[in-house]
Formats: structure tokens, C-alpha cells, sequence
């Protein structure tokens, strides 16, 4: 396949593939369609983006393009049953096995304007009696396709472009905030993460492969998502996602980002959802530059006893004997400025950023060859990578594979 460089990803106007090809063998190419410079909409979406990382004081990010979306569903791999069938990358034969789950058209839904939303505040949460599509609430575990799509991501991108040997990096949108705090704990769920070159190329690969049942579309989270961009709070039969693909200087080395994108704003530029979390910490923040997103749309949500509240199906909380209803009471727009105010009052970007330019040349240093590599953080706070052997870890495809999708 013939690609372009970073800097010339073949979109149109909306940010899609405009040169997607499928060959006879699977495989895809791009080469009777030269790439197109980056529309005049992507490049108000960097500046603004480039705007906000200045003013929130992150010093190591410059961003270079933004490759577009492309959404993920991966519901034909339910059985009649509805249970999930995993595929292992080992398995993997075709290319048309990892794209056929990817929709490149794709794009994430449009916030609603909140004026509309906060008249309807107090607004409960609902339990999960209350939901309808709950075939998908079933326990699935984040393997593929219902998860690791990374390879999939650089496939994309290498349809819009993306020369994976002028870049140095793809990280998906946990992998900043694992470098940056040096592996630390999230909540109850240490990532195991991995890293290997993209066969074929220089480009070394990190992913979260830590493995972990989905979170349920009935939290929450993905309620208050729907919510905000017109969807029904009660329907949890979507298994759709969508990906933002943009590419960033940090430090001095290119990096492709792929990460999950919640919605956009009136002007087309990508926005993080989020209830406002019990304290702010950088993971929302680096979650916000992983994703390219320059806002965040923030929900407060409080609990009231409630104690007959259970027959009445809404989402519930609290200790024994007593039940509380989860109630949305406050929408907000925070730019990442903001977000960053809050996410560094006891953390020096400086440090975070340091954390990170040197996590990424001990990877440099550390993979010569195309083995797959945990990332682990010494008590030094130094990055030590140790072999994985087991195959059923590895984030790609066959070579051969592989080399249909993204060489």
C-alpha cells in the first residue's frame, strides 16, 4: 500500500476515508487515490486544540494532524444467544476478519445544546430493571472485537495516510496517564500494559491489554453519554463506539493517537463526557489530550435516600438498609484549561510530562527486535520491560496479515 506522510491524511471534507479501496485478496489499498492535505475544518481543530494544551500549561504536546473517526461495532460477534464469541489475534487469517466491525464513515453523535437538558434537571439516574436492548449487559470481556482494536486503528489510518515509519508511537487513551503516573493504580484496576513494533515498521505499539469485563452500558456513565446527545437514556443495545485518530509531537517524538470519542460540539470539534468524578485527577485530563478533546462536558450527580425507591427502577447507591437514588442535578462545560486547573493541584505538569518524555525513550532504548514486552515501573520509578511469551497476549494479526492492513 502506498501512503503519505503524517502531515497528509486522505480525508474529505468530514473527516472520512475518501480513497478506501478493497482489494480481491482483503486486503485494502489506497494507492489510486493520492492523499489530500488536512481540510480546513481539521485545521481549526488543531489550532483550537494546540490553544488549550498552551493554556493548560502542557508544554510537550504539539499537535501535527487529525486523521478523522471511524466507529466500532462489534454486535455481529453475538451468538443467537447473545454471548460474545472472541476472536484471538493468533487466529486471525484475513484482513476483512479485523475491518469488517468498522464502519470508516463513522462519527460520534452531537452534543445537545444544555440549556435543553439542564430544564429537564433534576433528572434520576435509572436501574437496570429500567432498561430495554439488556442483552448487551451480559458479562463481556474486553477481547477482541469487543475490544484491542489497536490494529484496526492503524489500519484506518494507514487508509488515510498515516506513513506508520514517520511515526514513533500509537498510544490508545489510557497510555499517557500509565506513563505519566508511573503505573500507579487506577481505582481498583492496575493496567497491564504492552508494548512490541508494528511489524514491518519502527512504530512501537503500547496498548491497555488489561483483561477485564466491559463496563455495562447501564451505568451511569453511558447514561448521562446518551443523554447529552439526544440518545435514550434507557436503551443499552448500542454496542457502538467511535475512535479519533490525530497524530501529536510529544516531546520530540511522533505519536499516533487512538481513543475513544464521546461526542462533538456545534463546530464539529471532538468533546469528553464525563460525571463529575468524586476528585479530579490527571487521568480525565490525559484522557482529554489522548482523545484530542478541548472540552468536557461535565454532569453532578448527588444521592438522596430514597427508601422505596427500589420499586420504582432507578439506579441506586448506598450501604445496608438504606437505598439512595442517583440524581443528575447540574450540567456544565469545562475547557481543558479548566480541567487542568483542577487535575494539577497537587501535581506539577512539569513532572507528569518529564514522566512521560522518559518512559517513551526507555521503550526506545529497551525493544530492538519484535518481541511483546509488559511495561512494569521499578520502585526507582524507572521503566523496566519484561518478555511475554504467552502468544494469546500478542496485540496483532499473523505478519502476513498485518501487512495487508497497514503495510
Amino acid at each position: 500500500m502506498k501512503s503519505g506522510g503524517v502531515g497528509s491524511p486522505a480525508i474529505d471534507e468530514n473527516g472520512r476515508s475518501s480513497n478506501l479501496k478493497r482489494k480481491a485478496d482483503g486486503s485494502v489499498d489506497s494507492a489510486d487515490s493520492p492523499p489530500v492535505k488536512s481540510n480546513d475544518a481539521h485545521d481549526g481543530a488543531t489550532s483550537s486544540f494546540a490553544g488549550e494544551l498552551q493554556r493548560a500549561g502542557l508544554s510537550i504536546f504539539q499537535p501535527l494532524v487529525a486523521h478523522g473517526y471511524f466507529a466500532w461495532d462489534p454486535s455481529g460477534a453475538l451468538s443467537p444467544q447473545n454471548e460474545p464469541i472472541y476472536s484471538p489475534m493468533s487466529n486471525i487469517t484475513s484482513a476483512d476478519e479485523i475491518l469488517k466491525y468498522a464502519d470508516v464513515d463513522g462519527r460520534p453523535d452531537r452534543l445537545l445544546p444544555l440549556e435543553g437538558i439542564r430544564q429537564q434537571l433534576p433528572k434520576p439516574f435509572l436501574g437496570r430493571e429500567q432498561f430495554n436492548g439488556s442483552a448487551i449487559a451480559k458479562s463481556i470481556d474486553s477481547r477482541f472485537p469487543f475490544g484491542e482494536i489497536g490494529v484496526a486503528s492503524l489500519a484506518i489510518a494507514a487508509m488515510r495516510g498515516v506513513n506508520l515509519q514517520q511515526v514513533d508511537f500509537s498510544f490508545g487513551g489510557s497510555t499517557l496517564h500509565f506513563l505519566a503516573s508511573r503505573g500507579e493504580k487506577r481505582g481498583t484496576t492496575a493496567g497491564r500494559y504492552l508494548a512490541c513494533r508494528v511489524p514491518g515498521t519502527n512504530c512501537i505499539f503500547v496498548s491497555n491489554r488489561t483483561r477485564q469485563q466491559k463496563e455495562s452500558p447501564t451505568n451511569i456513565g453511558f447514561q448521562f453519554e446518551r443523554l447529552v446527545t439526544g440518545g435514550d437514556m434507557a436503551n443499552a443495545s448500542s454496542m457502538r463506539t467511535v475512535e479519533h485518530l490525530h497524530t501529536m509531537k510529544v516531546g520530540n517524538r511522533t505519536v499516533l493517537f487512538r481513543a475513544e470519542v464521546d461526542a462533538l460540539d456545534g463546530e464539529g470539534m471532538p468533546v469528553e463526557v464525563k460525571v463529575s468524578p468524586a476528585t479530579w485527577t490527571t487521568s480525565v485530563l490525559l484522557q482529554m489530550v489522548s482523545n484530542g478533546s478541548s472540552t468536557l462536558c461535565k454532569g453532578t450527580r448527588t444521592e438522596a435516600v430514597a427508601p422505596k425507591i427500589r420499586r420504582r427502577g432507578y439506579a441506586l447507591g448506598g450501604g445496608r438498609g438504606t437505598a439512595k437514588q442517583k440524581v443528575l442535578t447540574s450540567v456544565e462545560m469545562l475547557s481543558l484549561s479548566e480541567v487542568a486547573a483542577l487535575a494539577l493541584e497537587r501535581v506539577e505538569a512539569t513532572t507528569l510530562e518529564r514522566n512521560i518524555v522518559e518512559a517513551m525513550e526507555a521503550m526506545q532504548v529497551q525493544i530492538q527486535d519484535e518481541g511483546v514486552y509488559e511495561l512494569r515501573f521499578a520502585e526507582n520509578g524507572r521503566l523496566r520491560l519484561e518478555s511475554v511469551e504467552d502468544a494469546d497476549t500478542h496485540p496483532f494479526p499473523p505478519h502476513e496479515v498485518v501487512a495487508r492492513l497497514v503495510g
